[in-house]
């Protein structure tokens, strides 16, 4: 008598903020799958500081994967923050702010409900039975998680700030009022919090629905991953292997090898485009910009005089700063490319890749940990604090060194 195998229909909810979380999920997805299932995979963007153009380079890479459909769930969330937001911000600082937020949050459940009943119109049936989204919890992911309670969820890394030890320092001076505030919501939704509120912050029920939890680098030595392993009954996953079937699926679809010779990546920063998501803060002009990127590029040709430098923009790179890479280092040893429907990782593949540099950024402890190709990292340009306050340099430079990254002196 032969075993009839139960055939399943599992919906999937992936949950993306940048290009490469959608990889990075993607090999999460394909770990998961079972032959004998069938699958209906959604894909939910929902970071409110990408560009149109972000999105539609998302988009466009996830048609590596079947998915059945994509939510650009953005302006949804964008209405919500307006509306709590509108009438409240104040020019007392981001410490008073946000106050204000997480209580008028806390009295807004009927808000939240209407969020989360908007995000379950656009999936079948309005159910999930599997959710993958980042270590870090905010929001967005908050909405998803409490729209669909029985879920499983599986939850991947998102680069860089997974690996850094607690950041103390940051927050020193304004740790007693954030205990203050953390403890007037908790009296606010116990007092008056409906049955929204009172469940949509408890980061403790959605720790007991963790079954799956995946990493490309296995190491543990960092604050979020060692909270995550206290909280959850499971161990990582390593899925680099998934992870790299992925990025070669994308490099044969959309990557052209047009790179002659070997090469040298450098990754810029676009700090002076981040005024566009990043409000409110100190900003780089385009012309500081370009002399640190200047300044890079002079340091790795000292390094490797004989190599082709690639400049591979960062994916919420906007055109008119394409533009300025192109017309001030565009020549017959440099060359500038977009492909921003790609991460970079993707450029790791090729045997023709020699080196790469970037700021503080991810890909350069995927390059030496995962590819073992050789990385650097230097400091960013002064006046950037708004971004990264001067206590993080230090300890970002001492979990690059910690994970074999070099420093290029510039």
């Amino acid at each position: 008598m032969s075993n009839i195998v139960k055939i399943k229909k599992i919906v999937r909810i992936l949950s993306v903020t940048s290009i490469q979380q959608l990889f990075i999920g993607l090999a999460c997805l394909k770990k998961t799958e079972e032959k004998n299932n069938i699958y209906h995979d959604y894909l939910i963007i929902n970071n409110t500081m990408l560009l149109n153009e972000t999105v539609e380079s998302i988009k466009d890479a996830s048609s590596i994967h079947n998915i059945y459909n994509i939510i650009d769930f953005r302006q949804d969330l964008e209405l919500f923050n307006l509306s709590i937001s509108n009438n409240n911000v104040s020019e007392r600082g981001w410490i008073y702010n946000k106050f204000i937020k997480l209580i008028t949050t806390v009295l807004m459940g009927r808000n939240i409900n209407e969020l989360i009943n908007k995000l379950q119109k656009y999936i079948i049936d309005a159910r999930a039975d599997e959710i993958y989204v980042r270590y870090k919890i905010g929001f967005p992911e908050k909405v998803l998680l409490n729209a669909f309670p029985r879920a499983e969820i599986h939850l991947f890394e998102d680069g860089l700030g997974d690996y850094l030890p607690k950041i103390n320092k940051i927050v020193s001076k304004h740790r007693g009022l954030i205990n203050k505030i953390t403890s007037i919501q908790s009296r606010v939704i116990k007092l008056i919090g409906n049955s929204v509120t009172k469940n949509f912050n408890s980061l403790k029920s959605f720790n007991e629905r963790v079954v799956g939890i995946y990493e490309l680098i296995s190491n543990s030595n960092s604050h979020r991953k060692k909270e995550l392993q206290n909280k959850v009954q499971c161990k990582f996953i390593n899925i680099v292997s998934g992870y790299i079937e992925v990025l070669k699926q994308a490099k044969v679809s959309s990557y052209n090898n047009d790179l002659k010779g070997s090469f040298v990546l450098v990754l810029p920063s676009a700090f002076s485009a981040a005024k566009l998501w990043y409000k409110g803060k100190n900003h780089i002009g385009i012309d500081v910009d370009i002399s640190y990127t200047a300044d890079i590029i002079r340091a790795f040709r000292k390094l490797y005089p004989d190599e082709r430098i690639i400049i591979k923009t960062h994916p919420r790179t906007p055109a008119w700063l394409i533009e300025a890479f192109v017309k001030n280092f565009e020549d017959n040893s440099c060359h500038v490319v977009c492909y921003s429907n790609l991460p970079a990782e993707v450029f790791f593949l090729d045997e023709k890749f020699v080196a790469v540099f970037g700021g503080f950024s991810s890909s350069l402890m995927y390059a030496k940990n995962i590819f073992n190709k050789t990385a650097y990292f230097t400091s960013p340009p002064d006046g950037i604090t708004g971004i990264y306050p001067s206590e993080f340099i230090p300890i970002v430079k001492d979990t690059f060194y910690r994970l074999g990254i070099k420093e290029l002196k510039i």
